[in-house]
């Protein structure tokens, strides 16, 4: 095969692999970390009760929506387990921001911020700090796009 026919095969061979780049339907609702854990093993309930990232104590552990979340009190866990709903991250714990741009991200739960009564995470203090100049907007934006990826 002559230089050519290598350089366009590859080419088509690399826009197959990038068209097949796109979100699969397979996401998983809640971002996990390598033991399965939600919101990387932070206490969810902490955020609203100490508005502080706590991490979890795994004594405390309770199954919800195809993750393992931690808690760091008995009380916390019963809060959640009363309104799971109530105290888990938005997106999943995904990056709101980054949502918002259409792209799937991890979020970090040291960077998070309550709106409206709703947790949110974003992957860095850069995309937080973007986030925060347009919250409104940018949090539609993501609920539009996690509602698509979603819905396959």
């Amino acid at each position: 095969m002559n230089i050519k026919k290598t350089i366009i095969v590859g080419v088509i061979a690399l826009a197959g692999l990038l068209a097949g780049c796109s979100v699969s339907p397979s996401v998983a609702k809640i971002n996990t970390d390598q033991s399965g854990r939600g919101a990387k093993g932070y206490d969810p309930v902490a955020f609203f009760a100490d508005n502080a990232a706590v991490r979890g104590n795994p004594a405390y552990e309770y199954a919800w929506n195809g993750a393992k979340w931690l808690f760091s009190s008995p009380e916390n866990l019963d809060k959640f387990k009363a309104d799971p709903n109530a105290f888990s991250p938005q997106f999943g714990g995904y990056c709101v921001y980054s949502a918002a741009q259409g792209k799937l991200v991890e979020g970090n739960p040291e960077n998070y911020k309550i709106v409206d009564g709703k947790l949110y995470f974003c992957n860095n203090a850069e995309a937080q700090h973007a986030w925060e100049q347009d919250e409104s907007e940018l949090i539609r934006k993501a609920e539009e796009f996690f509602a698509a990826i979603q819905s396959k």
